[in-house]
């Protein structure tokens, strides 16, 4: 399909981070590398212009009328709480290994117990934060208990997140059904931290989302 939608281009650090995420999960071509990168940047546009209305959203339908806003916009407290959960989780998963150790080995230096920082402390610390997220997320309104279930992601954000697994797989010929969950995860929760999209999304979301890929022949 044609595109006619000046992308959002990555900044260096973007890039580099993602190239990261990209060695993890053992994906080395640097032509699909470069090819998903160009067709992030255009997603990335289509999906702020969905948001702001000036172009479709594909053959999504409109949310419906009964669902329910976040609790969090009847309780700022939580609200804010969860907002700095998330930039923090966004921070934890950006680090650079070196950074992670040089932490580590403080945290250790200055601990009055002479308690060990292993590998696993950093992601553990990340799995609460993501725990409190939640937590700060979970309690409906009374006045809306009943109205019906809390929309995990809209449409503009269910397309733009299915939009990005499809270039995964062209770009790197892998189901990203198949990937390591938490690596597809993280990939597309750095896309969405580093470009400070509002766009919330869970493991359980995006594995529902992908289980209805349709992966093209």
């Amino acid at each position: 399909m044609a595109r006619f939608i000046q992308p959002r281009y990555f900044e260096p650090g973007q890039i580099d981070a993602i190239g990261a995420l990209l060695d993890e999960m053992a994906i080395s071509d640097e032509e699909g590398r470069r090819i998903f990168i160009i067709a992030v940047e255009y997603e990335l546009a289509e999906y702020e212009k969905a948001l702001q209305g000036t172009v479709a959203v594909g053959d999504q339908e409109p949310p419906h009328a009964e669902e329910v806003p976040p609790a969090t916009v009847a309780d700022p407290e939580l609200d804010r709480l969860r907002t700095t959960a998330e930039r923090l989780i966004g921070q934890l998963r950006s680090l650079p290994d070196a950074t992670a150790r040089e932490i580590r080995q403080r945290l250790q230096q200055g601990d009055p117990f002479q308690r060990r920082y292993e590998d696993l402390y950093l992601p553990s610390l990340q799995a609460e934060l993501e725990r409190l997220t939640a937590a700060c997320g979970e309690v409906v309104p009374e006045a809306v208990a009943d109205a019906g279930p809390v929309t995990a992601i809209d449409p503009a954000g269910r397309s733009f997140v299915l939009s990005v697994a499809e270039a995964f797989a062209e770009c790197f010929e892998q189901d990203p059904r198949a990937v390591e969950a938490a690596a597809m995860y993280r990939l597309l929760q750095h896309i969405i931290d580093s470009c400070g999209l509002p766009l919330r999304l869970d493991r359980e979301t995006l594995q529902r989302l992908l289980q209805d890929y349709d992966l093209k022949p």
